[in-house]
């Protein structure tokens, strides 16, 4: 039986702390004052970076999103491991036919979002698609297995933290998200006259 590929993608931010500082949490870098977080000369030596400045990093950080599926022994299957848990046993027609759904970082049009990549037995009903933006969501905002965006990645440039979970947060379909995209790049050009 041939496996269909269905995505789910969301927006991505991420901070970068150039001297490779990864004893903070990605969430400090925003509660405390950023004077607190500084070297001893008292400059600032991070950035916070938006989805346009993350695909440099899109490689690294993938390369981690592998590693920490790896170490947690759940690199075949991903988030459909604990589909199951808690009040999810009565959708069991979406576990059955969601067999695999791994996060990972894809550039389009020189910005940077989340990914889910599921590998899908047969077509989901649309209120499977609904459960899966929930469970996919819920996994997001706890930072997925021990907190995927509380890890630093150490990078060239120095420790890396991605969330997964920003302020605007939002989840779609690949074909909404082409939709909005295709929508978005067209009345940009109307505006400036192209």
């Amino acid at each position: 039986r041939r496996m269909m590929q269905y995505k789910f993608y969301s927006p991505i931010t991420g901070v970068i702390d150039y001297t490779g500082n990864d004893r903070l949490e990605y969430a400090a870098y925003f509660d405390y004052d950023p004077a607190e977080i500084c070297g001893e000369d008292g400059e600032e030596n991070f950035d916070y970076l938006s989805g346009e400045d993350i695909p440099q990093y899109a490689r690294d950080i993938n390369a981690a999103i592998q590693r920490d599926w790896e170490e947690m022994k759940m690199e075949e299957h991903g988030f459909m491991d604990s589909f199951l848990w808690g009040s999810r046993q009565a959708q069991i027609s979406v576990y059955e036919k969601v067999k695999s759904a791994l996060p990972k970082i894809e550039v389009v049009n020189d910005k940077a979002y989340a990914v889910t990549e599921c590998s899908i037995t047969s077509a989901l009903a649309a209120d499977e698609v609904e459960t899966l933006k929930d469970f996919f969501a819920g996994q997001y905002s706890d930072g997925w297995g021990e907190g995927f965006e509380q890890h630093a990645i150490q990078t060239k440039w120095g420790a890396l933290y991605v969330c997964f979970w920003p302020d605007d947060f939002m989840i779609e379909t690949e074909e909404e998200f082409h939709d909005r995209i295709s929508s978005a790049t067209l009345s940009e050009g109307v505006t400036m006259g192209v």
